[in-house]
């Protein structure tokens, strides 16, 4: 069985088995593909996610961006978490909000700043 190794580890995700993820590709391949077969050769077996949200949130420590959109936004998700919580960004939120209201709008909400943030990865 191999090291964990999240450059290339293959992942199953909502119990389905007939497809895996991989990280090397940032997409799902089949069962049959040759390569997981050779990955899976020793014995490693994937890991098993319950969903594609989650696998994004595993895969944004290591900057593994996947091609697959809904991995891709469990990714931007947990990136998007991540800066919100550097004192650089909460700086940032309230230079936001002071602005807007030089200007005479409505300040935004931490949700909506994070959405925007989350728009930028």
């Amino acid at each position: 069985m191999k090291t964990y190794n999240a450059q290339n580890w293959y992942w199953f995700v909502a119990g389905d088995r007939t497809k895996v993820f991989s990280s090397a590709s940032g997409d799902y391949v089949p069962v049959s593909d040759p390569t997981f077969i050779a990955w899976g050769a020793d014995g490693t077996l994937p890991t098993n996610i319950d969903t594609e949200a989650n696998l994004g949130a595993v895969l944004a420590p290591y900057l593994i961006r996947p091609a697959n959109a809904s991995v891709l936004s469990g990714y931007t998700d947990a990136q998007a978490d991540t800066v919100m919580q550097h004192l650089s960004m909460k700086i940032a939120f309230n230079h936001e909000n002071r602005i807007r209201a030089l200007e005479g709008k409505a300040a935004v909400t931490v949700p909506q700043f994070r959405a925007a943030v989350k728009g930028l990865m």
